[in-house]
Order: C-alpha cells, then structure tokens, then sequence
C-alpha cells in the first residue's frame, strides 16, 4: 500500500497549484495507468482533468530507462526549472513584509522513485547479463547499486531545493537476522519495529528524509454506524 499512499500525497500536494506537474520512475515495473486514474479521480482538484493524457504527471519505468539515464534527465529538469525560475511561480496565501502583496514561489514539482530498493544502474543490469547466477564477476553487483544510490541521495538536496522540486521515494521493509541469536535487538528509528530494515538503501535514505512514513498494516476502512465499508467498489458491495 505504500505506492497508493505516496502517490496521494503528490497529487494532493499537485491539487493546490495551478500548473504543478510531477513525473514517477517505476524500478519496479508493476503500475498501471488505470488504477492510477482511477486515483487521480477521487482527488479534490483533479477529478475533471486527465492529468495524465494531458502531460501533468509523466509515468516511465526501467524498461525504459535505466536508473543512470533517469538520473541525468531528472538532473537535466531541475536545472532548467532553475534557469527559468523567475517564470514558473504561483501566488500563495502569505503576505509580504508590507501586510499587502501575496508572496510568490516558485512553483513546486514533484518526482517519485517507487522504489529505490530495486532502483538498478546500467552497470549492474550488464553485470547480471554478462555473468551467470553464482559467477564471480558479480560478486561487488550490490556494492556498485549502494554506491550508485549513495550518490543519488547524497546529490538531490541542493538542486531539489534550488528548484522547489519534491522527492518521493519508497523502499521495502525487511527483517534483519543476527548472527548471534542473544544479541541486543537495534533499533534503526525510533518507530521502526525491532530487527525491521529498510532493504536495498544507503544511510542517507533516513538521514536525509524530511517524513519518513512507514506502512506496518492495511485493513478495510469500515463505516462505524453502517459496519459496512466506507469505499466500496461499486454499489453493490
């Protein structure tokens, strides 16, 4: 459920400027346009408009592009919205130091990484295309993807803040093994569940996080007088 959720918050954050549009990288190659249409359509300002056809929100994914390709377009989008700030802001509900004039931004775009757990440069696809399974040639494949992520993360803070453009990004939760069975359980974050990792990320991904949210469980919402569901599917249910 942890796409859903991220995908609402951007087009809820979407919803509220004029102009706002936002791109997904899918690592994981499992959306489909027409559920996520379908999501659009419950959002509050943006129940009329298709922003996908339209071009507001761009969908790709790594048959596509491989990680590093994505990575220099994302680079080569932010540095243009820079270049072009003074013509891309939007209005908001604050006021200028004279109590008069509407304060203006530059108007903020969104990106989603769903997920940087099987996020894969062109290196490491080549180095599980060249090398069978158990070949030594790819014994350092997860290294270079740590290293790759690792400079992702540690890039994106000045130039998504320069631009105002937002990141988005997933990852899954495993259970990490001791090897000593009596070890002392460690504690990643101060809400994360004993023994819970996140999988296939560096460091930064937590110390860099501005919200960091995690989905422990997903039950039916249900109505509290009618003990039905509070979404249903279709009128029948």
């Amino acid at each position: 459920f942890k796409s859903t959720i991220m995908h609402y918050m951007q087009l809820s954050a979407m919803a509220k400027f004029e102009g706002a549009c936002a791109s997904t990288y899918d690592t994981e190659v499992n959306i489909t346009e027409d559920r996520l249409k379908t999501l659009v359509s419950s959002v509050d300002g943006l129940e009329n408009e298709d922003i996908i056809d339209n071009g507001r929100w761009i969908i790709t994914d790594k048959t596509k592009y491989h990680g590093n390709e994505w990575f220099e377009k994302i680079k080569d989008y932010m540095d243009e919205k820079i270049k072009n700030a003074k013509s891309i802001t939007s209005e908001i509900p604050f006021l200028d130091r004279d109590g008069k004039t509407l304060l203006t931004m530059l108007t903020p775009t969104f990106t989603e990484i769903d997920s940087l757990t099987k996020f894969e440069t062109e290196s490491s696809y080549s180095m599980q295309e060249d090398n069978e399974l158990g070949d030594s040639g790819a014994n350092t494949l997860y290294m270079k993807e740590g290293q790759a992520k690792k400079r992702l993360l540690s890039y994106l803070p000045k130039p998504a803040s320069l631009s105002n453009n937002y990141f988005l990004i997933s990852a899954h939760v495993g259970k990490d093994i001791p090897v000593d069975p009596r070890a002392a359980p460690v504690k990643k974050l101060q809400f994360l569940k004993n023994n819970d990792v996140l999988k296939g990320v560096t460091a930064d991904f937590t110390f860099l996080t501005t919200n960091c949210w995690q989905c422990q469980n997903a039950i039916p919402l249900m109505n509290d007088s009618t003990k039905g569901p509070e979404y249903h599917r279709d009128t029948t249910d």
